[in-house]
Formats: C-alpha cells, sequence, structure tokens
C-alpha cells in the first residue's frame, strides 16, 4: 500500500470524473467534464486534509501507482465517490479546517456541482510520486563495496531494494551506477567511479 507522503507536494494534482461501468467491474473517465488541476499551496493544503484521521485510511486504503505521466514520472492513484468527495472531504470537519482549506473545499465542491448531473460516480485523485534524486559520488568505490550496498547499506543510508547494477567506461574510468529504492520511498541513483583502468 502506497502512502500519501509519497506524493510530490510541489506537482499538480488531478482530480478525474470518473464513471463505473454497470456492465463490467471497471471505471471509464466522462470526457465531457473537465478534470481538476491543483497547482502550488492547493496542493498542500488538499493533501494535509487527507492526511486528517479518518480520511488517510479512506485515501490510502486504494492508493497505488498503476500508470506513469507524460514524462514517466510514476503516478500515485486512488478513488473516492464523488458524493462522500463532496459532502463529507469537502463539506465536514469545517470546525478544523482552517480559512484556506475551507477556501479551497468549498471551491471544490462547486467545481464538482454539475458532475452528477453528466453521470459522474467517481472522482479518480492523482498525485505524482516524490520526485527521482541523482546523487552523483566521484571517490573511488571497490565493486564489491558497490555490489554490498546493493543488498544493504552504504554511506549510512538504508536501501529497501536494489533495482540496477551497469558498469560504463567513461574517460578511462570504470563507472558502476546503481539505480536504488530508498527506506524513505524516494529513489537515488548513484554513479560511482572506481578508479583508474
Amino acid at each position: 500500500m502506497a502512502s500519501l507522503d509519497e506524493i510530490d507536494q510541489s506537482l499538480p494534482l488531478e482530480l478525474w470524473p470518473y464513471q463505473h461501468d454497470l456492465d463490467g467491474p471497471t471505471t471509464r473517465p466522462v470526457e465531457s467534464v473537465a478534470p481538476i488541476i491543483l497547482e502550488g499551496a492547493d496542493v498542500a493544503l488538499f493533501l494535509q486534509w487527507a492526511k486528517q484521521e479518518g480520511w488517510r485510511e479512506r485515501f490510502e486504503c486504494d492508493l497505488q501507482s498503476i500508470a506513469n505521466d507524460a514524462e514517466g514520472r510514476k503516478l500515485l492513484t486512488t478513488w473516492i465517490p464523488l458524493v462522500t468527495f463532496r459532502e463529507s472531504f469537502c463539506a465536514g470537519g469545517r470546525q478544523l479546517q482552517d480559512a484556506d482549506t475551507q477556501a479551497l473545499m468549498e471551491r471544490l465542491r462547486g467545481l464538482t456541482l454539475n458532475w452528477r448531473s453528466a453521470q459522474v460516480d467517481t472522482v479518480d485523485i492523482n498525485g505524482r510520486a516524490i520526485c527521482i534524486v541523482e546523487k552523483p559520488i566521484d571517490i573511488p568505490i571497490p565493486r564489491e563495496i558497490v555490489l554490498a550496498a546493493a543488498k544493504g547499506v552504504l554511506n549510512g543510508e538504508r536501501y529497501a531494494a536494489f533495482e540496477a547494477l551497469e558498469l560504463n567506461k567513461i574517460d578511462g574510468k570504470e563507472i558502476v551506477s546503481c539505480c536504488f529504492y530508498i527506506a524513505n520511498y524516494q529513489r537515488s541513483r548513484l554513479s560511482i567511479g572506481e578508479g583508474q583502468t
């Protein structure tokens, strides 16, 4: 199960209008209705409210990566019924919301007002996963340490899973490139020079 903490708050969050297919266990976009794109501070406000007790569990129970965006970034997607989104998530809990969150929730209720008449019954919520981090390391490190890093710890960082190991020659140096998934769910690429060949 993915976490809302994995969504990059600096990138847009998209709310897409979907409809359940009554002839099968699928949903499909309602193309006559434009999606809502949240950007900037609105993304942080939306996610902050979604992380409140009760809502976090609701959003994260279906949160998963099922596609990438046009730039190849992993999308984290979840779904919520339109009525629940409008009347509970947006309209509920006013006493717990600050003025900016209340204003955003009111705006979202207004923007989704006509969705039901357009046969929308589900809100599909997409956020971009936290970015890929490039971490070049120029010091020579023996291959054994690089391979050990694939299984455990390097420079104090614990890696959850080893992804790839490549060996290339650049300007007479052997460069070992490794991709890891870090325990905090960010992804790092390490380029480690092994020394002169």
